[in-house]
């Protein structure tokens, strides 16, 4: 038997959609994907897979491991300060769901930051806020 590594990106999607956070409907394919979609949608929930620490191996059963992997969720938003705003309001309430929620198969999901890190597009004017969670399984 071996170890089983999980599509964590995927997993958060799921566990995402069809939630209304900051009076946003997600729907993944929509305004919710698991990747990159380009060109961005007005305002958009993007979820990427990133490394983590390195499994823990258990004693016993010797194949099963504690992994600790990274997802980073990006929020896309439109340019001007009421899409600033509403971006804003989106990545807190997805920020707070996800601190309380864990994905099915996961023991924890933790935010690592207390508040998103944020980008001003300069060709758009676009915001892109950023958090990073780390999930274990």
């Amino acid at each position: 038997m071996s170890v089983t590594f999980k599509d964590c990106a995927s997993d958060v999607v799921t566990l995402l959609n069809g939630q209304t956070l900051g009076s946003v409907a997600l729907t993944s394919g929509t305004n919710l994907f698991s990747d990159f979609v380009y060109p961005f949608p007005s305002m958009s929930v993007h979820v990427l897979g990133q490394p983590g620490g390195k499994p823990q191996p258990f004693l016993h059963p010797p194949d099963a491991a504690l992994m600790s992997p990274s997802v980073d969720v990006l929020v896309y938003g439109p340019a001007g300060n009421p899409g600033h705003d509403a971006a804003e309001t989106l990545m807190l309430a997805v920020m707070g769901y996800m601190q309380q929620s864990i994905p099915t198969g996961y023991i924890s999901c933790l935010c690592t930051e207390s508040y998103p890190r944020r980008t001003i597009e300069p060709d758009t004017g676009r915001v892109l806020l950023t958090a990073t969670f780390e999930l274990r399984y």
